[in-house]
């Protein structure tokens, strides 16, 4: 479920997965490039905060290699093919709104 993920969001408008899931992570790059650290990490944590506000899912705010990052778990075994499609879609609605 983490690949799939990382495939239906990786090279959506804004957003890049930096490398294949390690068993259930995510990551996603989706701050704009041209932001400082700090407002880098204020976009992605208004990404998660609008994200879980819409009640399709739960991701938090990482930091990879010094970059701002929002990250996913699949942490049961119950998500379906279902539960992932949606929750890219509410993944892409939200950073899609947010950078404009």
């Amino acid at each position: 479920n983490a690949v799939m993920l990382a495939k239906l969001l990786d090279g959506q408008p804004g957003i890049v997965t930096p490398f294949p899931p390690v068993l259930n992570q995510v990551l996603i790059d989706c701050a704009p490039s041209r932001l400082d650290d700090r407002a880098a990490h204020q976009f992605i944590a208004g990404v998660c905060r609008a994200v879980q506000a819409n009640g399709e899912t739960w991701i938090g705010g990482t930091t990879h290699k010094g970059r701002p990052m929002a990250r996913y778990s699949v942490t049961n075994g119950a998500t379906t093919e279902y539960d992932v499609k949606r929750t890219a879609q509410a993944i892409i609605a939200v950073v899609g709104a947010r950078r404009g």
